[in-house]
Formats: C-alpha cells, structure tokens, sequence
C-alpha cells in the first residue's frame, strides 16, 4: 500500500526523472541469503516442497524470490524519508483495519465461519483478517511499536499515531499471543513523547475499552496468560520444548543446509517426542515457533550465516540513517521499533506471511534511509554535465527489463490461479466428506463425482502439491462406503494416494492414506493388496513413530484380516506411548480378545472406560458394552468354555472381526470349519498364534453383495477428518453388519 506513494516522489526527487539507485551492504546480504535459500532448495529432504512451498504455509524459494522483488521494489520506489513515512502510515491504516475486524469477531458480528481457529479453553481467539490470532498478533505488535515511535515524529498526524498506538496495543492484547505480548513489552520500553492533544485521544479510546476487557470474563484469561508468560516451560508451554528439541535434532541430522525451506512439518512427524501429543493431541507442528532454530532446522549453519549477516548489515544501514540526520533521523524510530518487536515475536513464535512482507519492507526502507539525500541536511549539489545520448539509446534495455518483469508477473499469477483453485477444490471436497458423504449429501453421487473430478483437474494442474490427491483419495473412500460400486472407486482413490506419496514421499500421512485404500480393498477380497497394506502402514510408522492413530488403523486392519496376534504390537505400542488413551485401550482390548486373553481384555476395558478421550464417542460406549459383556468372572472364557462376546447373541457387538484364521493341516486343502460349534467361523485353533504370513483370504456374506455398502459405511465410519479414523467398527448401531461378515483362510498354500 506505501509503494504507490512513494512512487511519485521518487520519481519527482531523481535527477534523470528515474528512482536512482545507490547499492548498500544489506543488499549484498540479501542476494546471498537468496543463494542459501537455493542451495537449500536443491538439497533437500523434498525438493517439490521446498520450491514451490507446502500447502499449509507456502514459504519455499518462489515465496522468498517474490520477498526479494518486493524488496527491490521498495528500495526503488521508497528513497526519501517522506516515502517511507508513507509507507508507514498505509501500515498502521491496514492494521487498524484488521484490529477492527477482530473487534467485530469478538462481538459475534463476524459475516463468515473461519475453520482451524486458534482456542484458549472455550475462548475463540480473533485472529481478524490474518486467519490466526498469532498472525495476527504479530502484525498489531510491530505496528503498536512503529506507531510507538511515530509518535515522536512532528506533523498534524502525531494524534491520529497516537489513536492508532492504542487501537493496536488493544488488539495486540486480545489476541492472547505470549509473542505478541512480549513484543508488545519491548516496545513499550521506551517514552515517546506525546502531545497534551494525541495523549487525550488516545486516553478517551483506550481507558472505556480497558474498563470492558478489566469487567468481562477475559480478565481472568488475561491473568492465566501472564501467569503462563512467568513460567514459560510448564504445562502447556512445555510442548514449546519439545518442538524446540525436535528442531534441533533436525539440525543436527541436516547441520549444512538443514532439511530444506518449508519442510519442518514434513519432517517434524519423525523426530515428535510422545511427551508432544500427551500435551497437544493429534497435532503436527509446521514451525519451530522460533524464527531462529526454524532457520536452523530448514537452512543449517550456512542459513544462519547469511541471516547474522543480513542482521549485521541492518545494523550498520541504522547507524549510517541515524548519523545523516534531519528527516533520515525520524523514521529510525518508528522503522527500529517494528523490527526489535519482530525480532522478539520471532523468538518465540512464527512470523508468518503477513510478518515477512512488514520485515521485508522495513528492512528496505531503512536501507534507504542510510543513502537518502535530504536537502534541509545537505543540498543536492547540480548535476554534472553528461554527453548527449542517441536517440532511443537507453529504449531497448528498458523494454527488456519490463518484458522480463511483466512475464514473470504474468507465470506468478498463472501459478497462483491453480494454487487458489487446487486448495478449493481439495476445501470442497474435504466439507463434503466432513459432512457425512453420501449419508448427507443432497446431490448424492453426482455430487461426489463432480468434485471428485474438479479435485483431480485442479490436482494436475498444481503438481506441487500433496493436499489436493490426499484429499480426494479420501472423498473418494467415503463415496465408495455409499455406492454400488466400491471396488472401482477404491481403485481410483489407490492412484491419488499414489499420486500424494509420489509427490511427498516422507509425508506420513500420504502413506496412511495409502494404506488406508489398500486395505480396503483387501477387505473386500483383493488379496493381492494386503503386502502392499503392512508395507504403506509400516512407513507410515516410521515416518511418524509417535503417532498413535497409524499404529491403532494398523492394529485395527489386522484384526478385520483375522490377525489378532499381528494387531497386539502396534496396539501395546499406541498404549505404550499414551497410557492414558480410551482408544487405544479400546483397541487394544479388542486385540486381546481376538486372541482369547478376556482377562486382560476386561482390564484394558476398564481402563478405557475411565481414560480420555477426544475422539469416537461411539467406541467409548462399545467398550463399556464390551466390559459389561464380559461379566465379573472372565478368567473361564481362557479355559475354552462359551465366551460372551465371540459367540452367541453377542455377536451384534462385533465379534466376527475378531475370527483369527483358521490353522489348516498339512496338504489340506479343506476350508470347513472346525472350531467350536458354539463359536461359529473360529476355528479350533484359536489359542494358538498363526503363521505371520498373510494367506489369501476370501470375503463370505450370508446376505448379498449389496450389504457391501453397509460394511465399507461401517469401515470408514469416522474417518471423515484427519487424525480422527476408525477402520473397522463404525457407528456401534450398525456394529451388527459385521456378523455377516467371515474371513477366513482360503484352501491351499
């Protein structure tokens, strides 16, 4: 918004009716910062990711590149003192705007419904235009600092920067950023001084809205915050810790260039303690939420070189604007106190898009404080003479320069169309699926297919990123569960998730969605696909060892194969990992079950019952009714006698998922039961562990091939989010489905 102001002067204040150029040390540095980044780039864990950026923040070399331009741009357009007061000004006017946004949040009056919102308990954080509240936090802190030290400018406007200092301090405050308030302190560590009039203004703003934040309910969440800032690594503030500590294993795996720009939350699966999910369940840290080790992790030691020289150079550009004096002098106020408060939100925090285009800016305003002629200081000496050109001398690099520029506009908006419209389509297809699928869809499946069709064009047409075929390979999945043909979808669904893996390949959660379709297709008879299931499950674990949800789907896939004792090890791993997790207990207690332990099924049930939960509410009800089914005495279903919950009436719990294979005799080639008349489909075999290896198997219904729909309804019951999946029981009401279903060994070797 400055740079269309400080255009005309620049152009009125150059000698040659151009905007005049004088190179500085902080441009050197900003060159090889750039050169860093490539290299990064180029030697990365994910070449893809770190170039073009990952869907959730887009900060990769194109995003860097674009900084650079917008540097050049306000190095050229922004060369005298007025200009970058300007510049400044159009700032505070965008920050207000979207403190005032956050205002209206705070009221209810907000006209849309933003997801992923940031909470404080059952508080909604505003996070205005910015999309966050840390975002937003961060932008209102550094301009409350600029707005800080304007104050001490002189002119008409000194009022309105007071109003504005207020507005935004106020903001700052509401956003319960412990960043934003840090910054916020350092800023306020200095006394402008304010004029008897702005000090007014600002006082008849800021003490009515004190007095209603001091008398609503979020005095007492203000208080809570400022004790969490006095001891900043307990509770909640010790995952801060463990994301730090897993950036710096990143480092040190990666010491020279680091894991490449923009892979943080790629990597960060791989190196995230459990003491992370017991504090912030079911959650991927994208930033180091410090500037610094982010650097570290992303760029290596030589990513920090070229910032410490940057921030070097920044210092020396400050000194020489300060010792120019006269109007130079005045903007070193407001230009060093936005960037010591982005240098302490920084710190602990993440700076975002938002906070890297006001850094950027600032940081070339004051590289061209430190070369800005002002005539009240030093009057511009006349011009020397120079010969006279030829006719059209200088025309054609000019064309060229804007030819190069207008094309390379030109592909950046191409690329950022398909970037716009791939992210739709994968947020339409994910509220579709999020929304109950073809349960709830008013379109049905012509509903699912048109925006199964838009997310793969738009896919393609954005091949940088993994989100769109994840996300369709799961609109896909939850189609398959309604429709008469689930195979073919299925089939569908496998070539995106391929297509996620192809792109990001040490994305965890590409390879679970992998193995999610792959296994699904194996429960519906395709046994060339259960390799191919404990292949993509196995990555996917070791991509993402601490995540509980891949371990508890791998446990819950063998099981639905008949492969209880092969789901006890990831189920007592996830239990290992989170004790305290109803459903992994759950789960668990199913695994034992399946392999006739009731004993330590009932204690994993109980423990499930009184454990926490944030996910499936319906299997927290299912394992209390599996509890009580299993009686006070379960110690005499391990002797062999009727078991309550595999036989019988109490199959409507869903018991047949729990059918071990049946063990067949040498040479035999025989597929009839033999187990147990009153446990129909377990074979006699059933305290004994099977052979690991996978036999073919083969789906048997009692009724026809339609209830297929209802068992996939039933498979991907809950897996309509992402971290909140259940692969095998569904909704408890429809458990009863699962009666009709047998696996078992198919004749043969």
């Amino acid at each position: 918004m400055g740079i269309p102001q400080g255009g005309g002067g620049a152009r009125g204040g150059a000698r040659s009716g151009r905007p005049s150029w004088r190179w500085q040390p902080l441009d050197i540095a900003i060159g090889a910062w750039l050169a860093v980044e490539a290299l990064a780039s180029m030697a990365s864990v994910s070449p893809r990711t770190s170039i073009f950026g990952d869907p959730q923040q887009h900060e990769g070399l194109l995003t860097s590149l674009s900084l650079a331009g917008l540097y050049l741009a306000a190095r050229v357009f922004l060369p005298r003192p007025e200009d970058v007061r300007g510049a400044l000004d159009a700032w505070l006017v965008a920050a207000c705007l979207a403190s005032g946004y956050a205002f209206l949040q705070l009221a209810g009056l907000d006209p849309f419904s933003w997801t992923q919102v940031a909470m404080l308990g059952a508080f909604v954080r505003p996070g205005g235009t910015l999309g966050h509240a840390n975002l937003l936090g961060v932008v209102t802190s550094a301009a409350c600092a600029a707005a800080f030290g304007g104050a001490l400018l002189p002119g008409r406007r000194r009022g309105l920067r007071a109003l504005a200092m207020a507005v935004l301090a106020l903001a700052t405050v509401l956003t319960f950023s412990r960043a934003a308030w840090a910054a916020l302190a350092a800023a306020a560590s200095r006394r402008p001084r304010i004029s008897r009039r702005g000090a007014l203004v600002a006082a008849s703003v800021a003490i009515p809205l004190v007095l209603a934040i001091v008398l609503s309910p979020a005095r007492r969440l203000i208080v809570e915050r400022v004790r969490e800032m006095a001891s900043p690594f307990a509770g909640p503030g010790s995952t801060r810790l463990d994301i730090w500590n897993a950036a710096w294993a990143m480092w040190r795996e990666r010491a020279l260039l680091g894991q490449g720009p923009d892979t943080f939350g790629i990597v960060f699966t791989r190196f995230q303690p459990a003491e992370f999910w017991r504090l912030e369940w079911n959650h991927v840290a994208w930033h180091a939420h410090s500037i610094y080790l982010h650097t570290l992790a992303t760029r290596g030691v030589l990513g920090i070189v070229a910032a410490a020289g940057c921030t070097v150079s920044l210092g020396f550009a400050l000194r020489a604007a300060w010792r120019r004096g006269g109007r130079a002098r005045e903007t070193v106020a407001p230009l060093a106190g936005a960037l010591a408060a982005l240098a302490v939100a920084g710190s602990t925090g993440a700076l975002g898009i938002a906070g890297a285009v006001a850094l950027t800016v600032l940081i070339a305003g004051m590289a061209s404080q430190a070369v800005s002629i002002d005539p009240a200081v030093a009057p511009r000496r006349p011009a020397p003479a120079r010969a006279p050109r030829r006719p059209g001398g200088g025309r054609a690099p000019r064309l060229g320069a804007w030819s190069a520029g207008l094309a390379a506009a030109a592909l950046g908006l191409v690329a950022s169309a398909c970037d716009l419209n791939a992210l739709w389509a994968a947020g339409e297809a994910r509220r579709w699926v999020d929304h109950g699928g073809l349960a709830a869809a008013a379109g049905g499946e012509a509903e699912a297919g048109e925006l199964a069709a838009r997310a793969q064009v738009w896919g393609g047409r954005a091949p940088w990123s993994d989100l769109v075929p994840r996300t369709a390979s799961e609109l896909l999945m939850t189609w398959a569960a309604g429709s008469s043909r689930p195979l073919e979808l299925l089939r569908v669904a496998e070539r995106s998730a391929r297509e996620a893996v192809r792109r990001v390949p040490l994305r965890a959660a590409n390879h679970r969605r992998l193995a999610d379709v792959l296994g699904s297709e194996a429960m519906l008879g395709d046994s060339t696909r259960t390799a191919a299931t404990e292949a993509s499950f196995a990555r996917a674990a070791a991509l993402a060892p601490c995540d509980a949800f891949i371990l508890l789907e791998w446990a819950r896939d063998r099981l639905a194969m008949g492969n209880p004792w092969g789901a006890l090890e990831p189920a007592r791993r996830a239990v290992a990992l989170y004790p305290d997790r109803g459903f992994a207990l759950e789960i668990l207690g199913e695994a034992l079950l399946g392999v006739r332990d009731s004993t330590g099924a009932r204690a994993a049930f109980e423990r499930a019952v009184a454990g926490r939960w944030s996910e499936e509410p319906g299997a927290r009800a299912r394992a209390g009714r599996l509890l009580e089914a299993l009686g006070p005495d379960s110690a005499r279903n391990d002797s062999g006698t009727h078991c309550p919950i595999l036989g019988g009436a109490r199959r409507d719990l869903g018991s047949s998922i729990l059918q071990p294979r049946k063990r067949l005799k040498p040479h035999s080639r025989s597929s009839k039961s033999e187990g147990n008349p009153e446990i129909p489909g377990v074979a006699a075999g059933l305290g004994r562990r099977p052979r690991p290896r996978f036999r073919r198997l083969r789906v048997q219904h009692a009724e026809p091939r339609a209830r297929l729909g209802e068992l996939l309804a039933m498979v991907f019951q809950g897996r309509q989010r992402e971290g909140f999946e259940h692969p095998v029981l569904g909704d408890p009401e429809r458990a009863g489905v699962m009666g009709n279903l047998v696996v078992r060994g198919q004749g043969g070797r």
